[in-house]
């Protein structure tokens, strides 16, 4: 029997979407989870072998919520409890994975997303140029290049398109230097 560990939608300290009070909430939530599992990833690396981030729907009286939860492997013998534990105290902020939130909330409950296509795309992206290496290659910080390894292994394809938004910030005359 399959055990899993449900986590959290967001960062426990951040705004969230807040089912039951407009109706687009559920849409929010669901890309606030999927940029969630992302940010996991970036700060925590990939799960260990036989584990798993799944973003899952939760059915509630006002409406449909979006968490993550981990998959954790059948077979005890590759249980670590170290990662688990540090998956279930999860992140504050999103600024811990360098991640943007994929939404901002004003103080009247109004909200607007980083980009309408794909808010969770957008965050991770996002993620990616900011923890770039320099032209060299070189990070100004570990934890920049760990984050960045991190969702580049997790996330390949939005590192290609990441890739591709840094190519055109290196050849603008004058970016930024590490």
């Amino acid at each position: 029997m399959s055990r899993t560990i449900d986590l959290s939608g967001t960062p426990f300290d951040e705004p969230c979407a807040q089912v039951g009070r407009d109706p687009d909430a559920s849409v929010r939530s669901r890309q606030e989870a999927l940029a969630y599992r992302a940010a996991l990833t970036a700060a925590l690396g990939l799960p260990p072998e036989g584990y798993a981030f799944e973003v899952v729907d939760n059915l509630h009286d006002f409406g449909t919520y979006s968490t993550v939860r981990l998959r954790c492997p059948t077979d005890g013998a590759h249980y670590d409890e170290a990662y688990e534990a540090l998956a279930e105290n999860g992140l504050a902020h999103w600024h811990e994975a360098m991640m943007p939130a994929p939404y901002d909330y004003a103080p009247d409950s109004t909200w607007t997303a980083i980009c309408q296509h794909s808010p969770s795309r957008e965050a991770i992206e996002r993620a990616l140029i900011t923890s770039r290496p320099a032209a060299d290659g070189t990070f100004a910080l570990d934890l920049f290049a760990r984050i960045h390894a991190n969702l580049r292994a997790g996330y390949p394809d939005h590192a290609a398109r990441a890739d591709l938004r840094i190519a055109s910030i290196h050849e603008q005359s004058g970016a930024t230097v590490h």
